[in-house]
């Protein structure tokens, strides 16, 4: 049996229409971003839902695509040494990229759960 009157709000929240997407729903990566981080953020944000990233998340989006690009550097840099190297001075270039890439890496984890693209362990 139908219940007259206006719908209540608790029925339209369960009964919600879905949002047409309009530009602007997915931001387009700021003017400081060069090609490589703005690439990134552009993948990114096309992984996500639309308005997944609210204003307030860009700062920290911006970061993660910098970090994240630092570390694919290093990581590039390190694959040019075919296992660890003997000679002492490239031994020490090394272990500095090694030191470099697990700092960046540990700011990129940080990143993604404070940006909120990676999942939240539980």
């Amino acid at each position: 049996m139908r219940q007259g009157g206006r719908p209540s709000a608790a029925h339209l929240e369960v009964v919600s229409r879905p949002r047409a997407v309009m530009p602007g729903d997915r931001p387009e990566p700021p003017a400081s971003l060069r090609d490589r981080p703005a690439a990134e953020w552009r993948e990114i944000v096309a992984r996500m839902p639309p308005k997944w990233f609210e204003r307030e998340s860009w700062p920290l989006l911006e970061a993660l695509c910098v970090a994240t690009i630092e570390m694919k550097d290093y990581d590039q840099e390190i694959s040019r040494y075919k296992g660890v190297p003997k000679n002492e001075k490239a031994f020490r270039r090394y272990k500095a990229l090694f030191g470099m890439r697990a700092l960046s890496g540990d700011g990129c984890a940080v990143l993604d759960q404070a940006s909120a693209v990676a999942p939240i362990a539980v």
